[in-house]
C-alpha cells in the first residue's frame, strides 16, 4: 500500500485528483465498474 500512497502523492503533484483505492473484493468491483463507465463515456465523445 506504501507504493500506491507514494504514486497517488506523485500523480495529484500533477494535477490528478485523489485516487481511491480499494479495501476488499466489492469495493474493487464497484471501481472497475465505474472506471469502465467513465472510459467508455469518453470514446463516445470522441466520436462526436
Amino acid at each position: 500500500m506504501q507504493d500506491c500512497e507514494a504514486i497517488a502523492e506523485i500523480v495529484m503533484s500533477f494535477g490528478a485528483f485523489e485516487p481511491l483505492f480499494a479495501d476488499n473484493e466489492k469495493d474493487k468491483a464497484a471501481l472497475w465498474t465505474l472506471r469502465r463507465r467513465v472510459g467508455g463515456s469518453g470514446k463516445i465523445a470522441l466520436h462526436l
